[in-house]
C-alpha cells in the first residue's frame, strides 16, 4: 500500500518536473524569439533611417541640380537679353551717327553750291571778293569731300549694326560682316587722308579725292542695297513664320468647332483667303532670296536689285493683308467662343 502511494507520488513529481522544464524551455525559446524579434526589428529600423536618409541626401541634390539650372537658364536668358539690348542700343547710336553725317554732307553741298554761283561771277576777275570767293570754294571743297567719305562710313557702320541686330543666321552674319568691316577699313582708310586736306591743299589734290571717295561708294552703293534687302528679306522671313504659327491655332480652333457640329463656312472661308495671302507672301520672298542670291554674279546689279525691292514690296502688301484676315477670323472665333459658352451657361 505504500509502495503504491510512493509510486503515486514519483509519477506526480516527474509530471510537474516536465511541465516545469517545459515551461523553461518555452520560456527561453520566448526569450530567443524575442531577442531575434528586437534585433530584426532594429535592422530593419536601421535600413529604414539610412534609406530615409538616402532619400533626403537623393531629394536634395535633385533640388539643388534643378536650382542649378534654373538659376543658369536665368543667368543665360539674362545674357541673351543684354545682348540684344546692347545691340539694339548700339543700332541706334549708329543711326543717330549716320544721320548726322547726313545733315552735315546736305550742309556742306549747300555751301558749295552758294560759293559756286558765287565763284561763277568771278570769271576772269582778279579782285579781292573773288579771290576770297576762290579760297571759300576751295575750302568748301575740302569739307564737301570729308563729308562725303564721312556719310560713307557711318552707312557702313549702320549696316553692321543692322546685321548683328538682324533675322539672319549665325554664318550668314558672320560672313556679311566680314565683308562689311573690310569696306570699313578701307574707307576709314580715305577717311584719315581726307583729314589731311586743308584749304592750303591744290585743286587737283582736292579733285583726286573727290574721285577716289566716288569710285569707292560707285563700287559699293549695291552691296548696301543688298545687305539691308538680305535683312528685310529676313525679318519678313521670321514674320511669316510667326503668322503661319499663328494660323495653327486658328485651324485646330476651327477643326474642334467643326467637331462639335457647329457650322464653320465662314471661317473656314477666311482662312482660305489667309492661307492665299500668306503663300503669295511667302513665294514673293523666296524670289527676292533668289534674286538677292544672284545679285553677286550678275552683270546688272541694279536691274536685279530693283527686281528684289519690287518683290518685297508687293510681299509686304499680301502680308498686310494677311494680317488683316487674320484679326477678321480671330474676332470671328472669339465671337463664336463667346456665343458657344453662352449657350452652355444657359443648359
Amino acid at each position: 500500500m505504500k509502495t503504491n502511494k510512493f509510486l503515486a507520488i514519483f509519477i506526480v513529481s516527474l509530471m510537474l518536473a516536465s511541465v516545469f522544464f517545459s515551461a523553461v524551455i518555452a520560456d527561453e525559446e520566448q526569450e530567443v524569439e524575442d531577442n531575434t524579434d528586437s534585433t530584426e526589428s532594429q535592422e530593419v529600423q536601421s535600413q529604414s533611417a539610412n534609406a530615409q536618409a538616402t532619400n533626403k541626401k537623393e531629394t536634395k541634390s535633385i533640388k539643388q541640380s534643378i536650382e542649378e539650372r534654373v538659376t543658369k537658364k536665368k543667368e543665360l536668358l539674362e545674357r541673351a537679353k543684354k545682348v540684344r539690348e546692347d545691340s539694339r542700343e548700339a543700332f541706334k547710336t549708329a543711326k543717330d551717327e549716320l544721320k548726322e553725317a547726313r545733315q552735315k554732307l546736305k550742309d556742306s553741298k549747300e555751301n558749295f553750291a552758294q560759293v559756286k554761283k558765287e565763284l561763277e561771277k568771278c570769271k576772269e576777275i582778279q579782285s579781292d571778293t573773288c579771290k576770297k570767293s576762290r579760297k571759300d570754294a576751295k575750302s568748301h571743297s575740302a569739307k564737301l569731300v570729308d563729308g562725303a567719305t564721312e556719310h560713307i562710313y557711318r552707312v557702313l557702320e549702320r549696316a553692321s549694326k543692322a546685321v548683328e541686330n538682324s533675322d539672319l543666321s549665325d554664318d550668314e552674319k558672320a560672313s556679311t560682316n566680314a565683308e562689311i568691316s573690310e569696306k570699313l577699313e578701307q574707307i576709314n582708310a580715305l577717311r584719315q587722308t581726307q583729314g589731311q586736306i586743308q584749304t592750303q591743299s591744290t585743286v587737283k589734290e582736292i579733285k583726286d579725292a573727290a574721285k577716289k571717295v566716288n569710285e569707292f561708294w560707285k563700287a559699293n552703293k549695291e552691296f548696301v542695297k543688298e545687305n539691308n534687302a538680305k535683312i528685310t528679306s529676313a525679318k519678313l522671313g521670321g514674320v511669316i513664320a510667326k503668322t503661319q504659327a499663328l494660323k495653327s491655332k486658328f485651324d485646330a480652333k476651327v477643326a474642334a468647332f467643326k467637331s462639335e457640329g457647329k457650322d464653320t463656312t465662314e471661317l473656314e472661308s477666311k482662312i482660305a483667303a489667309f492661307n492665299e495671302k500668306l503663300s503669295s507672301a511667302q513665294a514673293l520672298n523666296e524670289e527676292v532670296k533668289a534674286l538677292l542670291s544672284s545679285v553677286s554674279s550678275s552683270d546688272d546689279k541694279s536691274s536685279v536689285m530693283k527686281q528684289a525691292t519690287s518683290k518685297t514690296k508687293d510681299a509686304h502688301v499680301q502680308l498686310k493683308e494677311a494680317h488683316s484676315l487674320l484679326k477678321e477670323l480671330r474676332n470671328s472665333i472669339e465671337t463664336q467662343e463667346t456665343l458657344s459658352a453662352s449657350l452652355q451657361d444657359s443648359n
